[in-house]
């Protein structure tokens, strides 16, 4: 079988009425420019990688940080009437799951996580961040805590979250709404940030737009240096 290639053309009419094939040329623009960026190549291979070098660096003299995750979800009892207990508070709403969010969110509470594991981590913790966030459309809530040691955030995330289901400080809303642990945290592997193969090649990326910058610059000059040899 004959494979067959075929290519874009326009038809157009001569003079003398015959009709030919034509193929529009590429526009002078494009070819400058690509001739531009061939002859100062160099300077463009240079720069990214001189960036994706300095990237590099940058990242090894960063201190990585872990994160780690406990997941919670509220699961209301069946066995009593609600509306005895919590008048006005609907799980529906989401009242219950803001409520338990800013109870996460307290100092007391992630203070008192803190003490639990202020001989292991010592002044370590004070250093930890930490985040809450509710799951949307859910009961389901997420902390997240950021440490240079991933066995800290694991240990402090978990402790936080132990704090609210053990040790509510609201009694009337843990008999209605209790809070379970749906997902203990893990030891990270690999560390959140900073992210160094995506560094590395967003730095390359970066220096190869100032070295196209810089090629054309160096093109300007060439040009101006030959009219004034010229003259």
């Amino acid at each position: 079988m004959t494979r067959q290639t075929y290519t874009v053309t326009e038809s157009m009419t001569t003079p003398n009425g015959v009709a030919v094939d034509y193929v529009p040329p590429v526009p002078t623009d494009i070819v400058n420019f690509v001739s531009v960026l061939l002859r100062n190549a160099w300077v463009i291979v240079l720069m990214a990688a001189l960036a994706a070098l300095g990237a590099y660096f940058l990242v090894r003299s960063q201190t990585p940080q872990y994160e780690s995750r406990t997941s919670l979800i509220i699961s209301p009892r069946v066995d009593i009437d609600i509306s005895d207990t919590l008048a006005g508070i609907d799980v529906l709403n989401q009242n219950i799951v803001g409520t338990y969010v800013q109870i996460l969110r307290s100092a007391k509470v992630q203070q008192a996580a803190k003490e639990t594991l202020r001989s292991q981590y010592g002044e370590a913790l004070d250093n930890a961040e930490i985040d809450v966030r509710p799951i949307e459309n859910s009961t389901v809530m997420v902390v997240t805590v950021r440490s240079e040691s991933p066995e800290l955030a694991r240990d402090l995330s978990d402790a936080i979250a132990d704090q609210v289901v053990q040790n509510n400080p609201v009694d009337a809303l843990i008999q209605a709404y209790p809070l379970l642990v749906l997902d203990q945290a893990v030891v990270p592997e690999t560390p959140q940030a900073p992210q160094g193969n995506m560094n590395i090649v967003m730095g390359a990326a970066g220096g190869a737009v100032v070295g196209i910058g810089l090629a054309f610059l160096l093109e300007e000059y060439r040009k101006a240096r030959t009219l004034r040899l010229a003259s």
